[in-house]
């Protein structure tokens, strides 16, 4: 019968019989019915090599890390953010890709310690170290690192003290301006004011000839310290210069009266 195969040709297809359309024929010899048509129709696949091609398996998936919205380079172990840096366990394939299942462990290193770190969308997060698993997708880990509200540094407390003989030194160099300007911050700075601070700024004025304003520089001084036999001398010569005899002579006298060396 042409449409019967020799059972030689059949013993190669037999092992093939999944891939083509067989029935079992009941009988002394038992073999396979092949339709020819169907049988032309898979030969040249036979010739082919069809069968002893492996199937092209499919590669897995791979996946990117963003951090901020921004996504982790290839070979890149540490990543910028605003406040400090991320340092990654892993770092992606030349793609910027991570094959799929990887666990990714981030450490985050503030640039201000005792900053407050806020994670967001990772798997664990403990403080400064946040893990991330690639299963199911790209991944876009969100971190905000919080400085410390900043101490305001207190101004440095200086002494009236230090101005006033800031003040000294220009006086003995002749910066009589700049030595006004010392006896002046020694003045406003202290809470009662030495009689000295007004009696040298007002020796400075005399020496500028400004004697009105010496004259009221050394009336402050008495006032604190009214005992001051030097402070009357020097605003009785400031009265002198201003051709204030009388009030001059009086405060001569005075002066003269608390220690003779003014007599």
């Amino acid at each position: 019968n042409s449409e019967m195969v020799s059972l030689a040709l059949l013993s190669v297809i037999m092992s093939l019989k999944d891939g083509i359309p067989t029935f079992k024929f009941e009988g002394d010899n038992i073999g396979f019915l092949i339709p020819v048509p169907d049988l032309i129709n898979v030969i040249p696949d036979l010739k082919a090599g069809y069968r002893s091609r492996a199937p092209t398996p499919t590669p897995l998936p791979r996946f990117e890390l963003s951090i901020n919205g921004f996504t982790v380079t290839g070979f890149s172990t540490s990543f910028a953010v605003a406040g400090g840096t991320i340092y990654l366990s892993s770092a992606p394939n030349a793609d910027g890709r991570y094959p799929v299942g990887t666990l990714i462990t981030l450490q985050a290193e503030p640039h201000v310690p005792g900053s407050n770190i806020l994670w967001s969308f990772v798997d664990v997060d403990a403080g400064t170290i946040a893990t991330v698993t690639l299963t199911s997708g790209h991944r876009n880990v969100g971190i905000q690192i919080i400085a410390p509200p900043s101490t305001p540094t207190p101004p440095p407390i200086v002494s009236p003290l230090s101005y006033f003989d800031e003040g000294e030194r220009l006086y003995a160099i002749g910066q009589y301006q700049a030595a006004i300007q010392q006896y002046t911050l020694a003045i406003s700075l202290s809470v009662y004011p030495q009689a000295a601070f007004y009696n040298n700024r007002g020796n400075v004025y005399a020496k500028l000839e400004n004697f009105q304003q010496a004259v009221r520089d050394y009336t402050s001084a008495i006032q604190i310290n009214p005992l001051s036999p030097i402070i009357y001398n020097n605003r009785g010569n400031a009265y002198s210069w201003l051709n204030e005899w009388t009030l001059a002579g009086y405060d001569w006298n005075i002066a003269c009266g608390l220690d003779t060396q003014y007599c």
